[in-house]
């Protein structure tokens, strides 16, 4: 049987109190597909956290970068990234970083005149 079969049986159960007369399947046929099923989500869901865990790890290790290339000069967004000179690391991702360092008060934000130009630059906080 299909996964549809399965979850219309469920359906027609549900709604009748019975098994339809021309289901192919019994009671415990019906508990295996849906303990398979948990079982499918679960291994889903592990990759899902091991994906996450990896992420964070890697988004860690970036905002361990930019505080290191921070100095207590306001540096804009592309002084930041032109000094951690690393393909793999866009201004997007360097943005996303400093945004949160500076929201959490790790680092601080001001506004600076670049041309005719606001832009944000980022420090670090002198005690």
């Amino acid at each position: 049987m299909t996964k549809r079969n399965y979850l219309e049986t469920i359906i027609y159960f549900f709604e009748n109190g019975e098994f339809a007369p021309e289901a192919e399947v019994d009671a415990a046929d019906v508990i295996d597909f849906c303990k398979h099923e948990i079982e499918l989500i679960d291994i889903k869901n592990e990759k899902g956290r091991a994906k996450s865990s990896a992420t964070a790890k890697k988004n860690d290790e970036l905002a361990q970068k930019i505080l290191s290339v921070l100095t207590v000069e306001p540096q804009t967004i592309a002084q930041v990234v032109a000094v951690l000179d690393d393909e793999d690391t866009s201004a997007a991702k360097v943005t996303y970083r400093l945004a949160a360092l500076a929201k959490d008060g790790t680092i601080g934000k001001i506004k600076v005149d670049v041309g005719e130009k606001k832009m944000c630059a980022y420090h670090l906080i002198v005690d």
